[in-house]
């Protein structure tokens, strides 16, 4: 648990920081070179992405696996939470 759902959490909000000085650098050197120094909607850069993996255990759960069922859930409800606030983020939940 500690590594999937702490080590997740510790990862996103790291990068997230990151992603967030550059794209405000990366929109202010757009609306400098836009000419009307105000920018418009159209030109506003939102270029990073992250992807997450995450398991089919997080929607289904099973038995003998509960830690990893509930971490692959948390993650899951990180991805969400994340893509709903600021950055583009998806989930990836492969199946055998």
């Amino acid at each position: 648990m500690n590594i999937n759902v702490t080590g997740m959490f510790l990862v996103l909000q790291r990068v997230a920081k990151q992603m967030s000085v550059q794209n405000d650098a990366n929109n202010k050197n757009l609306k400098e070179s836009d000419g009307d120094g105000g920018g418009s909607a159209s030109t506003v850069s939102h270029p990073f992405t992250i992807v997450n993996t995450a398991s089919v255990a997080a929607l289904r759960g099973t038995p003998a696996m509960v830690a990893y069922s509930s971490s692959k859930a948390a993650i899951l409800a990180m991805t969400v939470s994340c893509a709903k606030v600021c950055i583009t983020i998806s989930a990836l939940s492969l199946t055998r």
